[in-house]
């Protein structure tokens, strides 16, 4: 009895199993990026409050950084929006440049950066003149920003739980959209 091995069957069949291997480790390494560029982009949160600012950057997967910022120490803001899909969809980036030696803070991927900007300038002017906490309020009709939504009624963030009540009473009065006032 014979043992008679096909060297070309056994050849394409190993060429077939490795182009498998090789195929299916890239879509896990593909699979793997962007599951970690998904938690990077989730777990940034950029935070402004009547008092100072807060930036929280995922920059891996085990690995967070928190900066926070007094609305005194803010010197200049920027916008940068970036190419056309940017400009249509109102997205970019906002770079807060603040005073001594401290690095400035860059929100990355910002949607409405023009009103959050806005909204930063304000109330810092409002820090360094002095105004109290509980005064401090926009002046434009952006009153606060929850996610990617523009809040231009008080009564909204209130509902929404980011106001107490007498701060919530204080915009109430001061809206230009309040027929009270």
């Amino acid at each position: 009895m014979y043992l008679v091995v096909d060297n070309s069957t056994f050849f394409a069949g190993t060429l077939y199993n490795i182009g498998i291997l090789v195929s299916n480790l890239f879509l896990l390494a593909a699979v793997s990026f962007s599951f970690v560029a998904l938690l990077d982009f989730y777990f940034d949160v950029h935070i402004v409050t009547d008092t100072r600012i807060v930036d929280i950057d995922q920059n891996r997967l085990f690995h967070r950084q928190i900066d926070e910022l007094s609305l005194e120490d803010v010197e200049d803001v920027s916008v940068i929006l970036k190419g056309f899909l940017g400009t249509v969809f109102s997205y970019g980036s906002v770079e807060i440049q603040t005073a001594g030696s401290k690095p400035n803070f860059i929100f990355d991927d910002v949607p409405n950066p023009r009103e959050v900007s806005q909204l930063i300038l304000d109330l810092a002017d409002q820090a360094k003149r002095g105004v109290s906490i509980e005064n401090r309020i926009s002046s434009s009709d952006v009153q606060g920003i929850i996610g990617s939504e523009l809040i231009t009624d008080p009564r909204d963030m209130f509902a929404m739980g980011a106001l107490t009540d007498e701060k919530s009473t204080l915009l109430e009065n001061n809206h230009p959209t309040n027929p009270i006032s």
